[in-house]
């Protein structure tokens, strides 16, 4: 497959059918396989929770569509999420949540 390009897989509602092997409670579907690929493609930002791998490292996205499942294909070598705002004003809102009654707390 080329380096930069797109993966299709369909017909993916028979994962859920038994005739097929399938089920929603069936690990070894390629669904639910997928499902697992979402932490691995975020394994840089778990903090050591997850190592890296394939996923991590090649690609870009993972898409879901009904019964398809699209994988971007790419090098990517370190993702870094941006952080914005101070812990100091995480602190702050949270005391003022913790000041206001119950029932408007969320």
């Amino acid at each position: 497959m080329p380096k930069n390009g797109v993966y299709m897989v369909e017909d993916l509602h028979t994962a859920y059918w038994p005739e097929f092997g399938g089920g929603v409670d069936k690990p070894d579907t390629f669904v639910n396989l997928s499902k697992r690929f979402i932490d691995q493609l975020n394994a840089d930002h778990t903090r050591g929770a997850l190592t890296p791998d394939f996923v991590t490292r090649q690609t870009f996205g993972i898409h879901f569509y009904d019964s398809m499942i699209a994988f971007e294909k790419g090098d990517v070598w370190r993702k870094e999420a941006p952080q914005t705002g101070h812990a100091s004003t995480a602190l702050k809102a949270k005391r003022l949540m913790d000041k206001m009654p119950p029932r408007f707390r969320p």
